[in-house]
């Protein structure tokens, strides 16, 4: 971290950015929130839906539906259907 202390233009030639550079460069990236929903889309579309059609109005309706419900947690869920 002592790189910071110096000018920017000389980050290039300190060991520790360099190590650093080298570590954050060699990790490995994942999104797991998307892959996990690419899975489950993945998933639905092999065994509900038999049709691409089918599979659109599905998504369609679910995307509605989060619309109408923008702040989903359990205490405002529990305040809409009280009501009812």
């Amino acid at each position: 971290m002592s790189f910071l202390d110096d000018p920017v233009e000389k980050w290039d030639t300190h060991p520790g950015y360099i190590k650093g550079f080298q570590v954050v460069g060699s990790l490995n990236v994942v999104n797991d929130h998307a892959e996990r929903s690419i899975k489950l889309l993945q998933d639905l579309n092999r065994t509900v839906t038999r049709t691409e059609e089918r599979f659109q109005n599905i998504l369609l309706s679910t995307e509605a539906h989060r619309r109408s419900l923008p702040n989903v947690t359990k205490k405002s869920l529990c305040r809409n259907y009280k009501s009812v």
